[in-house]
């Protein structure tokens, strides 16, 4: 499983923070509540979030990309 945050304030239990876009990743035993930086998924500061949505999808392995049609960001 993986949650994507944006900009919210996260500190993980190792005492790690994260005071920007973050990534939580399913972890046995703590759930998600560990997060990781967005490079760890090929994210880069400043994609749009259609392109953090593909990455997201490709980082999972979801091999069917449907459209995403971009608005306004």
């Amino acid at each position: 499983m993986i949650r994507y945050c944006s900009s919210v304030r996260h500190t993980n239990p190792d005492g790690v923070t994260f005071d920007g876009p973050h990534v939580h990743l399913f972890r046995e035993g703590f759930d998600d509540k560990f997060a990781f930086p967005v490079a760890d998924i090929g994210v880069i500061s400043g994609d749009r979030m259609d392109v953090v949505l593909l990455k997201l999808m490709q980082y999972c392995n979801v091999t069917t990309i449907p459209a995403i049609e971009a608005g306004l960001f």
